[in-house]
Formats: structure tokens, C-alpha cells, sequence
């Protein structure tokens, strides 16, 4: 048997193909980024290990035994980041608090079960559990007679150590309002703590949701009425996204809902869900009860939050093909040719999905530099001047995706959306006629660029059997 020297170790990890293996196996994404720490990490764990062979250490990552679980949590720590903070990605805690939570609590009343149960997947040091917690002590007054469950899973003992301890820095409440802060936290010298009422509707596991087996009733994951996994798939091999989303799914009741960080899901949405788009953000909904339960009448909002959005219209997707028939979005035909590569429009697309909006507009402001005729990165430019709140600039950078390329659907969706958000109510109503004309011209079984596995058929059968806003509030 060959023993593994220092050179050899060294030539082994500098073969890209082991390095897909390791990422393979563990269900992670391994890129050129996170590359030369992968390099390290696996030299560090073969020596402390005493391995003979590079394919004993494969063999940990594809096993089964507690040391082989170990062997994964290591690895996922260097390939991911625990990045987080309370409130994150503000639109979509404005859906949660307008719109997803308020129907949760009113299909439970009407049910005359008044019981919640909420996950938070890949919870990191607890930040995004908290968030739920306060949105429903917000949002339910009389929170005293339910029973709340909320889940908070991590694969690292580190960091749900950290999240059990509810000690907070300044970095955490980027983006918060001071009222937040001061409502449900106490200073303890430089250090902010989570008040224990808060602390205590939230139950921490440690969690592999690769490898665990799932829906998983002893531990409350199942029948559950929300789940958030949002910048976790970002890491996943497409093989580990798919079967990572099925198994959330099926933790969900009927009628649950799962949302992900922005577009994680474009390409592996399981069937037994379908999609609502929301000008906030997509969401994903195991459905057979009604979507939209009557409101609640004693939902009260604190007067320093937004306005209630207008009810969205849920878009049920078709069956998706086999993987293997699958096409990411840049490999949809165009009107223009970009000269810039498919995989720079796509990794600045995977940026925006991570939450890394500046890095984001970065990248894309680097492609429309070197090709001002990218009508797919013009498109990206108005998504992230909306998310900013920008809507003249995001009308601006739509105008000119318009351009270039008449037919790209996705990009007249995202403009009646802005063109509803400005009260132009006209101007929404023409494009809206204009999608209806893009439609009717197209086969039905083709997919809309940009909009996941919709088809041209289910976006002509949403247009057929509703006048209301695809996306949108008229604010």
C-alpha cells in the first residue's frame, strides 16, 4: 500500500479533478475562490489523520460514521461562510411580516389549532431564528396562548454555541432600525444580549441536511408552516440542491411555505411545489389549502413598519424536465450575442443571490464595460437598482435590456412591476399587453429566460385567468 508523502499530498491537491471529488462528495461547490483553503484544509485533516491513502480521505467524506460526519462539518466550515445579521435582506422580512407570517397565523386560527412551527435551516450564530421570533411577538398579541416552535439547524457546533448564547455585536443590527435593537436587546458592555423571552421560543440542533435523514417528527422538523433556507444552497452541487429541496419540502404542511435567498432555486424547484412571485421576492408553496387566508384582524403592525403589499398572483410551474435537459439561463438563445462570457453574467447572478449586492453591481458594471450590448446584464442592473430602491435607474437599465433584445419577457415582467411601484398604472397596463403579445407568439413549451422552469404555457395560462399584477404593489 502506498503511503501518501508531503509531495504527493501536495500534487494530489493541486489536481482539480480530486478537488471536485472532495466538493462531490461533501455536496459542495468548490470554485477557484475557496480553492488554495480547500488545498490547506484537506492537507491539515490527511496528516492529523494518518491517512495511507488520498482515497481513504474520500472515504470519510462518503460515510456514515460519526468520525465521517465529523470529517463533512470541517469541510463545509472552510467552504462556507457564516455571514449574517438580524433582519437580513429587508424585502423579504417586509414579506414575512406583511404577508407570509399574517397568513400562517390565520390558517392556524381558522384551523383552531394555534400552533406555529418555523425552521430556520443553516442558522449560523442565530441571527435569522431571532428575526422570526421578534416578527411574531410583533405580530401576535395574543402570542401568550400559542405554542411556537422555531427550529434553528446548523451542521456547526461552533456557531449554534454561539447562537444559544444570544450575544450580539455592533455588526450584527447593520440595517436595523435603533427602535429594533432597543425593543428586544440588552447592552452588556459591548456586547448586545437577546432577551431570554425571545431566546426561549427558539429550539437550536445540530443538523447535516445532506445527510439526515428528513422529514424528522421527533425533533419537530415536519409539518412545518415555514422554512428558511436562504444562502445555503449557493454552496450546493446541483445534485445536493435538488435533493436537499425535496427533503425540505416534504418537512412542509400543506399550504407551508419555503423560502430561499433570491433565485436559488431557479433551476430545482421540487414538483411538489409551486412558485409565487412577489415584488419582494419569489417564495415556494407546498399547496392544496387556499393561498391567501382571510386577514387577520388582530394582527397588529408597529407604526414605524411599511404598509401591507397587495395580494400576489401564484404562478404553479410545470413539471421540470430531467436534469440532464435542463439549460442554465445563459444558455437560452438571444437576440444579442454577448462578448462576454455565460459564466460572468452567471456568477455575478450568483453574487446577487448570495446577498452580495455590491460585489453584484460590481461584476455586472465589469460587463456592460466590456460589452454594452449585454442585454442580460442590463437586466440584472434593474433588478439591483430595484432592490435599492432605485426605480428610475432600474427603469433606465430595463429601457435598454429592451432594447437589445424586444422579447425578453422577464425583463417586461420586472417593468410593469417598476412601472406599478411608480403608480403608473397606464404604463403598466401596456406592457402588460405587450407580455400577453410575446406570449401568444411563442411555443408554449419553451421557457421564459430569467424565470426559473416557467414556460411560455403557464405564463400564458396565469395571463389567461388573471388581470391582477404578476408581481407588485402600487405604492
Amino acid at each position: 500500500m502506498e503511503i501518501i508523502s508531503g509531495s504527493k499530498i501536495d500534487r494530489n491537491l493541486s489536481n482539480a479533478e480530486f478537488l471536485r471529488e472532495i466538493g462531490r462528495l461533501a455536496g459542495l461547490h468548490v470554485s477557484s475562490a475557496n480553492a488554495s483553503a480547500l488545498q490547506t484544509h484537506v492537507r491539515s485533516r490527511i496528516r492529523a489523520r494518518g491517512l495511507v491513502t488520498e482515497q481513504e480521505f474520500l472515504a470519510l467524506l462518503g460515510g456514515r460514521r460519526s468520525e465521517d460526519a465529523d470529517e463533512r462539518r470541517l469541510l463545509s466550515s472552510v467552504l462556507t461562510t457564516h455571514e449574517t445579521f438580524f433582519m437580513r435582506d429587508a424585502s423579504q422580512m417586509a414579506l414575512l411580516r406583511s404577508r407570509i407570517l399574517p397568513e400562517c397565523i390565520a390558517a392556524r386560527r381558522a384551523s383552531g389549532e394555534l400552533v406555529l412551527r418555523l425552521w430556520s435551516c443553516a442558522c449560523a450564530s442565530g441571527e435569522e431564528p431571532a428575526s422570526l421570533a421578534i416578527l411574531l411577538r410583533e405580530l401576535l398579541p395574543d402570542l401568550a396562548q400559542w405554542r411556537i416552535e422555531i427550529h434553528a439547524t446548523d451542521i456547526s457546533d461552533e456557531v449554534l454555541s454561539r447562537a444559544r448564547s444570544g450575544s450580539y455585536g455592533e455588526w450584527s443590527f447593520r440595517g436595523c432600525e435603533p427602535e429594533f435593537r432597543a425593543a428586544y436587546f440588552g447592552r452588556h458592555g459591548d456586547r448586545w444580549i437577546l432577551q431570554p423571552p425571545i431566546r426561549q421560543m427558539i429550539q437550536y440542533h445540530r443538523l447535516d441536511v445532506l445527510q439526515d435523514v428528513l422529514p424528522d417528527p421527533a425533533s419537530g422538523l415536519a409539518n412545518l408552516d415555514l422554512i428558511l433556507c436562504r444562502n445555503l444552497f449557493i454552496y450546493f452541487e446541483p445534485d445536493a440542491i435538488e435533493m436537499t429541496a425535496g427533503k425540505l419540502a416534504s418537512c412542509l404542511r400543506e399550504g407551508g411555505v419555503l423560502m430561499t435567498a433570491h433565485g436559488e432555486l431557479r433551476q430545482h424547484r421540487p414538483d411538489s411545489l409551486s412558485a409565487e412571485l412577489h415584488t419582494e421576492s419569489v417564495i415556494y408553496r407546498k399547496l392544496t389549502l387556499p393561498q391567501h387566508a382571510p386577514a387577520d384582524a388582530s394582527i397588529q403592525e408597529p407604526a414605524w413598519r411599511s404598509s401591507p403589499l397587495a395580494p400576489p398572483v401564484s404562478l404553479a410551474l410545470a413539471p421540470r424536465p430531467p436534469s440532464a435537459q435542463r439549460r442554465r439561463v445563459s444558455d437560452m438563445p438571444t437576440q444579442c450575442a454577448p462578448a462576454h462570457s455565460d459564466d460572468a453574467l452567471d456568477a455575478a447572478w450568483r453574487l446577487a443571490d448570495a446577498g452580495q449586492l455590491e460585489a453584484s453591481q460590481s461584476a455586472c458594471d465589469q460587463i456592460l464595460a466590456n460589452d454594452r450590448m449585454s442585454a442580460g446584464a442590463h437586466f440584472l442592473a434593474a433588478v439591483l437598482a430595484t432592490d435599492a430602491g432605485k426605480l428610475a435607474q432600474a427603469q433606465a437599465a430595463l429601457r435598454k435590456a429592451l432594447y437589445l433584445d424586444p422579447e425578453l419577457i422577464a425583463a417586461h415582467v420586472h417593468l410593469e412591476r417598476v412601472q406599478l411601484a411608480q403608480t403608473r398604472i397606464e404604463s403598466a397596463r401596456k406592457t402588460r399587453e405587450a407580455i400577453r403579445r410575446l406570449v401568444a407568439a411563442k411555443p408554449s413549451s419553451a421557457q421564459v429566460p430569467y424565470m426559473g422552469q416557467t414556460t411560455v404555457g403557464d405564463l400564458a395560462d396565469l395571463l389567461g385567468t388573471s388581470d391582477a399584477p404578476l408581481t407588485a404593489r402600487a405604492d
